[in-house]
């Protein structure tokens, strides 16, 4: 995490090759979002700005409302 101000780019992740830097106040707010639903029950998930994000290129967001049965 860091601590500059929240830039908005904040996203989940599920596969395991991804990884970089969010913002506190991004990881916050991607936290608030999965109380919601119960896409996230029993995944591993990475929370990176989008911005900071490492990965190979067929990597793609994790969509909690898609999860939802």
């Amino acid at each position: 995490m860091t601590r500059p101000p929240p830039t908005g780019e904040g996203a989940l992740y599920e596969d395991i090759r991804v990884h970089g830097r969010i913002a506190r106040p991004d990881l916050a707010a991607l936290l608030l979002s999965c109380l919601d639903g119960s896409g996230v029950l029993g995944r591993t998930l990475s929370a990176i700005d989008r911005g900071r994000l490492v990965a190979p290129d067929a990597v793609a967001e994790f969509n909690p409302a898609a999860a939802c049965p």
